[in-house]
């Protein structure tokens, strides 16, 4: 009966103190007394103390439990989706040259660029020196400040500016953009004067036309080549103009303002570096 006893008493005991090995992901080996498993959790107490706090192990983070029986289990393991990085721009420089400029005005005008490596991105500094020359040409009518004294735009003289741009694709060899810009420069302006002393053609008077552009530009971006790139796009907006004529000894000088819509083209060719 004795025999029978202790027998019993060590078939308890050995349920008591069992002895499980936890394999994790890390490497780590560990004997536990497994408690339970539940939604995803391991709820265990190290070995061979029974009176220690609960311990808590997610099963993402387990390999496998052999338990002292030999029974092996071995949590589903999740998988990881892995997310291809964006690779980055090679080149993020360009210098672009806008033959638009040149096509349809006596300007030209040159931009550098400076891309982001994600190709989301960019700005432009953009330099036109206009080849003006004080023609007397009445086909650039800018404005009238009286009815019979319009005033005309003989050429620009320089202008500069910063253009922010926005790819919404991203990289890729043809995507649109779309931002926004500041610009100022100077360019060359005329008006005639009426005399019944002097002949029409003899007389008028030259100045100056200092102006300021807010644009909004929407285009598309072509990588034709490794290094060569095509915008071709337009802006629109406002611009702000200050007017300084000279208008001879007999009226002084006359400044005026003006405010007016204004339009941009662009079809350029630029080389990538760096």
């Amino acid at each position: 009966m004795k025999t029978c006893f202790l027998l019993i008493l060590l078939f308890f005991s050995q349920l008591l103190f069992a002895q499980d090995t936890l394999y994790q992901i890390n490497g780590n080996t560990t004997r536990i007394t497994t408690i339970k498993i539940s939604s995803g959790v391991l709820y265990y107490r190290n070995y061979p103390s029974i009176d220690s706090s609960t311990n808590l192990i997610s099963l993402d983070l387990v390999k496998r439990i052999v338990y002292t029986n030999g029974v092996v289990f071995e949590p589903e393991q999740k998988q990881v989706v892995a997310t291809k990085p964006i690779p980055e721009l090679q080149y993020t420089d360009a210098l672009s040259f806008n033959s638009f400029d040149i096509l349809f005005f006596p300007t030209v005008t040159f931009a550098y660029h400076k891309f982001s490596k994600s190709g989301y991105f960019s700005y432009k500094i953009p330099l036109s020196v206009g080849m003006y020359t004080l023609n007397k040409n009445e086909d650039f009518k800018k404005f009238s400040f009286y009815a019979d004294n319009p005033y005309y735009a003989a050429g620009k003289v320089f202008s500069t500016g910063l253009d922010l741009l926005f790819y919404p694709m991203g990289q890729g060899s043809f995507k649109p953009y779309l931002g926004g810009g500041l610009e100022g420069g100077m360019g060359k302006v005329w008006m005639r004067q009426y005399s019944p002393t002097v002949s029409l053609s003899d007389y008028y008077a030259e100045g100056t036309n200092n102006f300021y552009e807010v644009i909004f530009n929407v285009g598309i971006c072509s990588t034709v080549s490794k290094r060569v790139i095509i915008n071709c796009g337009a802006g629109f907006g406002l611009q702000y103009s200050i007017l300084k004529l000279n208008l001879g000894p007999s009226y002084g000088n006359m400044h005026q303002t003006d405010l007016s819509g204004t339009l941009r083209g662009e079809l350029s060719v630029g080389y990538l570096f760096k």
